[in-house]
């Protein structure tokens, strides 16, 4: 849709009364945003943002009856995409990055220089040598866009950003058949080949990763809005927003009762209305919707005052002239502000009692889902059934869609990466390749691997050691990882051994570090209090703290400038314990890149604690974390869950159900899932101190 075209429309008959879900693949045709609005007969169903060119699959729900529809997609730009009103005078030009009159003999110079270049072997025949030296050649071909990326800068003329981008996807293309002809030559696979490439030109591809970021930033910056193009429309339903039953109970809660068709006519032999004509039974049925309402709302079976209560709100505002459908609007709304709906009230006899199956249904809802529980829980709470069958409904629920909030939730909280891109945002002009796209891949990321080792009931420890991960094009470049393409996010392998797990995650790395440079302080501390969940103490009063330029100014490392700075022995005591492991992590930057140097000179990513054990970068701090303190992140990982799960700290109290929990773990290798499964099973879970209801 363009402004040429301003409406795609077509009439659509649907089946039945409900919620319907419209879904649209669309995309900008350029790099800045667009948008759509979706109205059905005329009326605004929904409105949807697309951020650039890469396709997005977006929703809007709507209910609608039965019949036939006029749908219209328009094409509708986000607000800050829309024009900004002003005076009809020229437009300031802007200035981009000018440059030198010998750029091309610079770009010539230094693609020679920092081109990566192949690992020869001592067996080079002429074959393999003539390969080699084609691959060379080839390298510094492809390396010319970069320079001249390079020397446009963050600052750049975007179509010429653009197009030294595109140099780079073309010129790289003969590369793998090379490669392939390489290793035949050697009698390797062709992937060992490319991890020996990439194992020796580490910091050329993360140089090349970080200049192709910094010109997609620019790109998206300076991109007008673009048309909203539309790949392809799907229409699903009657359904609801979560429940087939929702959609139908909303249906007859406001469907007038007095006015609707009879299922058969009168008898003329008798003067009786037909039952299906009867207002009082009529008024029953609609009561009956009512307090299923009142059921799902309340998440505990309805009483006799509760339909009293909400009945009189409705006969009231009949009496007061309105219609039927006003009035029921008037009882939901009555129903949706009670404290019973607001809050959850978990009340029962004595000092401390067991939670009732409806109680247990909705702490078990809320810990994993977020919301209220689905008829299958309130089914079960009804027939007594929950408590038995906790384990099969984590399983279920684990699996559902509505886990994924559980996910995220629980991740970013336990290891603080949830506010990345918000409150968590480094300097950006220090470093502009943090974009807001950048920050969302790293949280998916995360949050996928919380995913798939909960939903599959893996080990615990698999959040530390996973080779496997999910980027985007967006962040696999920040990674350096070459071999993702397209856009979209996909599943690859770590091949190098300081990635993998959390501890190589951007999202964490970035979370860990101050606006502007690496700690070593915070990241040490971050892995004593959520991975061992050990106290580091209190810092001095009078401790100070390194400045922002700390490792950039008078030719110190950030090991050395802290070197100086904790030389006390009251300082010496705590950071003995902290430094060494945030040192580990120190070849990652700020926002989670790899790298060897700090300036002109190599980072020492050593470590060693107070007892002895000594380790080297991300890799060998993993290991020490795996093998010597497993039974502590064992037992992190328990206190965090069954916290969350509480929505609440742990108490003195609760240590004898870790304990249980811990023992429950051992027993089945502590796989994630059958962990959340001994949580809800615990006592704490299950019972409630009448002090501490929660209202």
């Amino acid at each position: 849709l363009n402004r040429g075209q301003m409406t795609l429309y077509d009439s659509i008959d649907l089946p039945g009364d409900g919620f319907y879900k419209f879904k649209v693949r669309a995309r900008s045709t350029t790099h800045g945003p667009t948008g759509g609005a979706l109205r059905i007969n005329d009326e605004l169903a929904g409105e949807v943002e697309i951020p650039g060119r890469a396709p997005e699959i977006r929703e809007i729900v709507a209910f609608l009856p039965k019949g036939s529809h006029q749908m219209a997609w328009n094409i509708n730009l986000p607000p800050q995409a829309q024009r900004k009103p002003g005076g009809k005078g020229k437009t300031e030009r802007k200035k981009y990055t000018e440059l030198p009159k010998n750029a091309n003999d610079i770009v010539s110079e230094e693609s020679a220089k920092n081109a990566p270049k192949i690992p020869r072997t001592n067996q080079e025949n002429s074959a393999l040598k003539k390969l080699m030296d084609s691959w060379d050649r080839t390298q510094i071909g492809v390396q010319r866009p970069f320079e001249w990326l390079r020397l446009h800068g963050k600052n750049g003329n975007p179509s010429e950003l653009q197009r030294f981008h595109g140099y780079v996807t073309e010129r790289s293309k003969p590369l793998a058949k090379i490669e392939r002809e390489i290793a035949v030559q050697i009698g390797i696979e062709p992937g060992d080949l490319r991890r020996k490439i990439n194992d020796a030109n580490r910091a050329t591809e993360a140089d090349r990763a970080r200049l192709l970021n910094l010109a997609d930033f620019q790109i998206i910056r300076e991109a007008k809005p673009g048309q909203f193009a539309v790949d392809w429309i799907e229409i699903v339903g009657p359904l609801a927003v979560g429940d087939e039953k929702l959609a139908v109970q909303s249906a007859k809660l406001f469907a007038n009762p007095q006015g609707q068709k009879r299922a058969r006519p009168r008898s003329e032999d008798s003067r009786e209305p037909a039952p299906q004509d009867d207002p009082i039974m009529m008024k029953q049925g609609w009561i009956r919707e009512l307090s299923l309402l009142i059921r799902r709302a309340f998440r505990r079976p309805v009483e006799d005052a509760d339909l009293k209560k909400f009945r009189s709100i409705y006969d009231a505002s009949k009496s007061a002239g309105h219609s039927h459908a006003e009035a029921a609007r008037q009882t939901v709304v009555a129903v949706l502000v009670s404290p019973h709906f607001l809050y959850r009230i978990e009340q029962g006899d004595g000092e401390e009692f067991e939670l009732n199956d409806w109680q247990l249904a909705s702490r078990l809802s809320y810990f994993l889902w977020q919301t209220m529980p689905d008829e299958r829980l309130f089914d079960l709470a009804e027939e007594g059934k929950l408590r038995v069958n906790l384990g099969v409904e984590v399983d279920r629920m684990l699996r559902h869609h509505r886990a994924e909030i559980f996910f995220e939730s629980f991740g970013g909280q336990w290891l603080g990466y949830s506010g990345l891109g918000r409150t968590i945002q480094p300097d950006t002009k220090k470093f502009p390749e943090f974009t807001p796209q950048l920050a969302v891949a790293m949280k998916r990321e995360t949050n996928w691997l919380f995913e798939s080792v909960f939903r599959e009931n893996r080990p615990v420890t698999d959040l530390l050691t996973a080779r496997e991960t999910l980027v985007n094009l967006t962040l696999a470049r920040h990674y350096g990882i070459e071999s993702v393409k397209t856009p979209g996010f996909q599943i690859v392998r770590h091949e190098s051994p300081e990635r993998g797990g959390i501890l190589g995650m951007g999202s964490v790395l970035t979370a860990t570090s101050t606006p502007v440079r690496t700690s070593p302080v915070i990241r040490g501390v971050w892995v004593m209090e959520r991975l061992l969940g050990e106290d580091p103490g209190e810092p001095l009063a009078d401790a100070g703290e390194l400045p922002g330029n700390a490792g950039e100014a008078r030719g110190k490392t950030l090991r050395e400038e802290l070197e100086i700075h904790r030389d006390r022995a009251e300082c010496a005591s705590c950071h003995d314990k902290i430094d060494p492991l945030g040192f580990g992590l120190e070849q990652f930057d700020a926002i989670g890149r790899f790298r060897t140097r700090e300036g002109r000179k190599p980072i020492d990513a050593s470590g060693e604690l107070p007892d002895g054990t000594k380790f080297r970068g991300a890799a060998e701090l993993r290991e020490y974390l795996v093998e010597n303190r497993r039974d502590e992140f064992h037992r992190v990982v328990t206190e965090r869950l069954l916290s969350y799960a509480l929505g609440r700290e742990l108490r003195t109290a609760d240590e004898a159900a870790i304990r249980e929990i811990l023992n429950k773990g051992q027993a089945t290798n502590f796989r994630a899932a059958d962990l959340v499964k001994a949580v809800v099973e615990s006592y704490p879970f299950t019972h409630q101190a009448a002090e501490h209801s929660e209202f």
